[in-house]
């Protein structure tokens, strides 16, 4: 939500709140506390970049309303505090009469009008409530080992977003015990250029406490690794007097406290979860409570499926409480209700953490009018939901979403209805409580650039200079035209198949429809095709930390060849889901957008299956997980494939043989990487059309598994290449593959993989035909082998003299000897072209390191990019200077007499991309180049995309 309208609805919070009882006015209060928190961290994220203007501190009013709203809700929320309602209408007043009377300078109100609030994972995707900074600052009292804490005086340090949120009421709790409190400021240790991360004047506040002797307790959501933490602690000892204590604050995901090594830090005070407040209101003897104010007076189904009136829960049944980490807490729970109409019921409920105040209210609200697909929900009690239970049985099994045509329907026409009624526009969550948090995410003003299209803008860095930033600038703006003419809606953002019970009589229901849009992921998106290309990559989650393997789930040894099945049918999926998502919304899908979508999901979850592997991988679950997220990995590559080879690459002429070929590398040539994942260019691919069209033939060359050849020769539309070292070919007329491995090599290599299955760590890539792709499995991605494990392996197997090694920077291949790219291209040759090997039947060549060599002297003309090997730099007739980009068009230019595309020929043969796909290629394009180069290719690319869409 911007700036403005947080103001006003804070005061509108203020107002209601006078007007309320006494039970009611402590909702209120807690959520303007909230709001006022969210004003706080808008003022503190613009101030830095400004202190050199001088535009003034954070207004002092709203520092001294946000501590006196501290204390009311702590105060609110002790039940030792015995106040009538008198006592707290003075307050109320007061409250009133700061919050309606902000002062700004108007350079100061023009800088933070458009800033947005950021919601605090601490009390949105996490449990954490109130009642736990009171327990932090109990501890720090009692518990910690530092003397005279209560008279040294305390400053707490919150680590932004959530400290702007925890430290005023940290400060609340240490005022009301009667300790001496220096106040609270906050840091972002990523952005500020201050070391205390505040204006002069909060600044002058935090070196005086520290002059002081005091206490300073760094205050933070759990930690993960605690890097924000240390970054605290390194920026507040390189200032602070040599005398000052610092403390780390901070609440544990584990029985006992996460410390965060660092010299500076004198102590660590934690709060362990089996301490959270939130685990306390789930222990059987409060569950009651909770159900009995969350269900009395409301309806159940009965066994008859009648609706019966609750007027009691008579006993309650706790399962297992889960722990999930960075995410909420949940409890199956069986309880006995005595209904009006037929006596006591028995019925299976969820009891799960949402978040405090207007935070938590938003989950009711999703499901209030999503009741169709959605879970009955009954109500939500100090940011504890109560809603209907599904057993396990009744979750959607990964079989169950690729067959049954039913669901995948449902779950179109639920991302179509959802789109419907989460519609946000401009008059969204005006006045009204419940909905604040519809617009808190800042979908509804001014239509943000959604942040899968940031990510890929940002991949194609560096936008180094000026020039650069414009550039950047340029396509985020394309963008954020684009999104401004759709109707935006609250995304689900968790479409996997994970999410979906199939319950017997009842239908398909949907779970978390709530959490993940606004939540610590960050993910600004607001467009409802997102949620139709999450159901269509369907991207299962990490496993949690209690996660293992089941009997079907060990996918080793054959099933690496069943995941390329899997991949086949994952494609036949997305296809699918895009057909139902165009019938429904009555018109073809942008494929820019649908394109943008499924990259920014499949490398996400590839990423945190990567992660989870190393995390979880003692539990023999590293080959299944690292298979996923090789899976997701392949499947961006493709999709990107698909969309790039239909309007740029060859296509498959009519049967006649070429008078030669031309051999083109894939990495580092036609393809770089992008996002961690090998993508063409469009010019590249345009060149290799333009010799096609020519009566040339372009081939690929590369060590690559043959699957991955097989893929690009489909989507480019080539008539064949060169795969694994020239250990195999595939010809695309006859869709034969080719091996060129002796007997005694194929021996070997099936050694060798029996000797590197049995070293943990160690991922095969499937898709292999005549030789070994291996990589080892880290939380960055997959790596090459050390040298040393390599080596050793092949000795293991007895394979020294029949196997090689290349050393690549993400894989390891192991290839037979006497197999190179030359014999492999020479076989090749004879069958798609009609000149005989040794005349002039490789008319080009173009590589960039040492398994190339052989070609490029092979070749009658051979091309190396400028960030080549010094060797295939030696081999080469021209070396081509500046962005890699630029090698195919020079080659093209060379080989057919003119610029690709300048002619006839090459214009009827070329393609266009249609909507924001031309944005897409024109990144790709740009993303070796620099300076002049990337300022004009991102401008050609969004001009084409305006001037197609004013066209349509």
């Amino acid at each position: 939500m911007p700036y403005g309208e947080l103001r006003a609805w804070l005061v509108q919070l203020l107002a209601a709140a006078s007007e309320q009882t006494t039970e009611a006015r402590q909702d209120f209060v807690l959520d303007a506390y909230l709001v006022a928190c969210a004003l706080y961290q808008c003022q503190a994220d613009g101030s830095p970049a400004h202190l050199s203007l001088g535009l003034g501190p954070v207004p002092r009013k709203l520092v001294r309303l946000i501590d006196v709203l501290a204390d009311e809700v702590m105060r609110s929320r002790d039940p030792r505090d015995g106040r009538g309602p008198d006592r707290i209408m003075a307050p109320m007043q007061r409250l009133k009469s700061i919050a309606a009377h902000f002062s700004f300078s108007p350079g100061h109100w023009r800088r933070v009008a458009g800033m947005r609030a950021k919601l605090p994972a601490c009390f949105r995707s996490m449990d954490l409530c109130p009642e736990d900074c009171a327990s932090l600052a109990s501890l720090l009292v009692e518990e910690t080992r530092l003397p005279e804490v209560s008279t040294r005086g305390v400053l707490v340090v919150g680590v932004r977003t959530s400290g702007c949120y925890l430290a005023p009421l940290v400060v609340a709790a240490l005022r009301a015990r009667g300790v001496r409190s220096h106040g609270w400021v906050t840091v972002r240790p990523d952005k500020e250029r201050r070391p205390q991360g505040l204006d002069r004047w909060t600044s002058r506040r935090a070196v005086g406490a520290g002059a002081e002797g005091s206490v300073v307790a760094i205050v933070d959501d759990p930690p993960a690794t605690g890097e924000s933490v240390r970054q605290v602690a390194s920026l507040l000892s390189s200032h602070l007097p040599s005398k000052t204590d610092l403390v780390a604050l901070l609440p544990s995901l584990g029985p006992s406290g996460q410390l965060v090594p660092h010299d500076a830090i004198s102590s660590h005070v934690t709060l362990a979860w089996d301490d959270w407040h939130v685990v306390q209101q789930l222990r059987p003897d409060r569950l009651r409570a909770v159900l009995q104010q969350s269900l009395v007076g409301r309806s159940v189904a009965g066994l008859n499926g009648e609706e019966l009136t609750v007027w009691e829960c008579v006993s309650v049944e706790a399962g297992r409480l889960s722990n999930p980490g960075r995410g909420h807490t949940s409890c199956h729970v069986r309880a006995t209700l005595a209904t009006r109409q037929a006596g006591p019921v028995v019925c299976d409920l969820l009891v799960q953490g949402v978040g405090v105040g207007y935070l938590g209210a938003h989950a009711l609200e999703v499901h209030r009018r999503l009741q169709r697909w959605l879970p009955r929900a009954y109500g939500v009690v100090d940011g504890l939901l109560v809603r209907d239970y599904f057993p396990e049985r009744s979750r959607v099994s990964e079989l169950d979403f690729r067959q049954n045509t039913y669901m995948r329907h449902a779950i179109v026409g639920y991302v179509s209805e959802r789109a419907g009624k989460l519609a946000l526009d401009d008059k969204v969550a005006s006045g009204r409580r419940h909905l604040g948090i519809l617009s808190m995410g800042g979908h509804h003003a001014s239509r943000p650039v959604p942040s899968p299209w940031r990510v890929l803008v940002d991949a194609c860095g560096p936008w180094r200079g000026a020039l650069g930033r414009l550039s950047r600038e340029k396509a985020l703006a394309a963008e954020r035209q684009f999104v401004a003419g759709t109707l935006p809606c609250l995304i689900d953002g968790d479409m996997g198949p994970h999410r979906w019970y199939l319950v017997g009589g009842k239908g398909l229901y949907k779970t978390a429809a709530h959490q993940r849009a606004l939540s610590n992921y960050d993910l600004e998106c607001a467009d409802a095709m997102f949620d139709a290309v999450g159901a269509a990559t369907g991207a299962w989650p990490p496993p949690s930390r209690h996660w293992a393997p089941g009997p079907g789930e060990h996918l080793g040894g054959t099933n690496r060849e069943e995941a390329l099945a899997d991949l086949a049918e994952r494609e036949r999926l997305n296809r699918e889901f895009r057909l139902g998502w165009e019938g429904v919304t009555g018109g073809p899908a942008d494929a820019g957008r649908w394109l943008a979508y499924t990259l920014f999901q499949h490398l996400a979850a590839s990423r945190d299956l990567l992660r989870a592997a190393v995390t979880y991988g003692d539990r023999g679950s590293d080959q299944v997980l690292a298979l996923r997220g090789w899976l997701h990995g392949q499947l961006a590559n493709r999709a990107l494939q698909r969309h790039l080879g239909p309007l740029y690459g060859p296509t498959l002429r009519p049967a006649r043989p070429a008078s030669s070929i031309v051999a083109v590398d894939i990495d580092g040539v036609l393809e770089t990487y992008w996002m961690g994942m090998p993508a063409a260019s469009a010019v590249g691919l345009s060149s290799l059309r333009a010799l096609a069209a020519h009566g040339l033939c372009p081939v690929l060359a590369t060590g690559r598994p043959l699957e991955e050849l097989r893929s690009r020769c489909a989507a480019y539309g080539l008539e064949g290449g060169v795969a694994e070292y020239g250990s195999s070919i595939w010809v695309t007329s006859e869709a034969v593959a080719v091996t060129l491995v002796p007997a005694e090599g194929a021996d070997a290599l099936r050694a060798l993989c029996a000797v590197l299955d049995g070293l943990p760590r160690v991922f095969l890539h499937p898709g292999t035909m005549a030789s070994v792709r291996a990589s080892v499995i880290t939380a960055e991605g997959f790596l090459a082998l050390p040298l040393e494990l390599a080596e050793r392996a092949i000795a293991i197997a007895g394979a020294k003299s029949v196997l090689d090694l290349h050393q690549g920077r993400f894989q390891t291949d192991f290839v037979v000897a006497t197999v190179d790219k030359v014999k492999g291209l020479e076989a090749l040759a004879k069958r798609l072209t009609s000149a005989e090997t040794g005349t002039g039947w490789l008319a080009a060549a173009v590589g960039d390191d040492e398994p190339d060599v052989e070609m490029l002297r092979s070749a009658e003309v051979a091309f190396v990019p400028d960030r080549c090997s010094r060797s295939a730099r030696d081999a080469a007739s021209v070396v081509v200077r500046g962005d890699q980009a630029q090698v195919l068009p020079r080659l093209a230019s060379q080989l057919i007499g003119h610029r690709p595309g300048a002619c006839g020929l090459c214009r009827t043969v070329g393609g266009q991309s249609e909507g924001l796909g031309a944005v897409v290629d024109g990144l790709l394009d740009v993303r070796q180049a620099s300076g002049v180069r990337r300022w004009l290719g991102t401008n050609r690319a969004v001009r084409q995309r305006r001037d197609r869409r004013a066209g349509a």
